[in-house]
């Protein structure tokens, strides 16, 4: 079953990766949220790249616990690559759809030992954006570690002065 899954997110990349991305090629966008894992409560920030068309890659830092009381924490550092399919499933600009790959190295602690952990997953999620800046994502994953379970949180998108500028000088000609 997961090399049918393997298999399956790879030939989505190849096919599909000629759209245009969700994210414009070279822009950036935080995320921050909390969300339920396999390890408890994660609260996570990251940053995502769009690296071409329809395809980003990110990196994401993790604290994890399991409520009070409890002996676990964990710490983490993720990378992921995403496929932004909203074109090709016609959704309207505000929403943005993805799927993806990720792989992180985390520290746990459980009692008084440590150990270090490598998780690979996979993951598919969704964001709205209020504006053109300002929105919500939720993400749902499979894996190890946070990478199984629900994220709940914000995206925010950082604008490149040339595109703000260029929004200007047609808002200007326009009237």
């Amino acid at each position: 079953m997961k090399t049918f899954i393997i298999t399956l997110l790879f030939f989505s990349f190849s096919l599909l990766s000629y759209g245009q991305s969700s994210l414009p090629q070279g822009e950036k966008q935080w995320n921050a949220g909390v969300g339920r894992s396999t390890y408890g409560i994660p609260i996570y920030a990251g940053i995502d790249y769009g690296l071409r068309h329809n395809i980003t890659l990110g990196g994401e830092t993790s604290f994890h616990w399991d409520g009070p009381g409890v002996r676990l924490g964990m710490f983490g550092i993720a990378a992921n690559a995403n496929y932004h399919f909203n074109r090709l499933i016609g959704i309207p600009e505000e929403w943005d759809a993805y799927i993806g790959l990720n792989t992180g190295l985390y520290s746990i602690r459980w009692s008084k030992e440590t150990t270090a952990v490598i998780g690979v997953g996979g993951h598919i999620g969704g964001r709205y954006f209020f504006d053109e800046k300002t929105g919500i994502n939720l993400e749902f994953g499979t894996g190890g570690t946070d990478l199984a379970g629900v994220k709940l949180g914000i995206t925010s998108r950082i604008i490149p002065e040339s595109r703000k500028k260029s929004k200007k000088k047609k808002s200007t000609s326009s009237e």
